[in-house]
Order: structure tokens, then sequence, then C-alpha cells
């Protein structure tokens, strides 16, 4: 069974191609420090958690900051 790295990793490959290699670089990193930011420059209010490394460079968006949380420990990124 894939674990839940893995399969977010293919999700972004198919969804997002040019994003990708960026996205392997920088959650390589040890640790991979990320912060959320409560934003809506989508049209409607979202958690969005984005490197710190690369500012402005999403990884994931959620619609409570609590989901966003739970994605950060699964991934095992630091939160900054």
């Amino acid at each position: 069974m894939k674990d839940t790295k893995t399969k977010w990793l293919e999700k972004v490959q198919k969804t997002e191609p040019s994003a990708y290699p960026l996205l392997l670089e920088l959650i390589s990193a040890e640790p991979c420090e990320v912060y959320i930011d409560h934003n809506d420059e989508a049209g409607f209010w979202q958690y969005a958690v984005v490197s710190a490394e690369e500012a402005g460079f999403w990884l994931e968006a959620f619609r409570t900051i609590t989901e966003a949380e739970i994605f950060i420990t699964k991934m095992g990124f630091k939160k900054v």
C-alpha cells in the first residue's frame, strides 16, 4: 500500500507537472519548512500550505486550518 506522501506526489505529478520538479526539490529538504497562509487568491478563503524556502509556492490548499495542519503533520513537514 502506498503511503500518504507517495499518493500526494503522484496526484501533483498528474495535475501540476510543471511544478513537480520544484516540489520534489523543496520537500527533499530536511526538514521541509512550511507556513500556512489564509488567503482569498482563488476567489474564496482558503488555507494554503506554502514553502518557507520558495516564498509563494503553494504545496497544497485547504478549506480549513485543521485540514492544513493535518496535511503538514502527515507529510512530516515543519511548520514555521
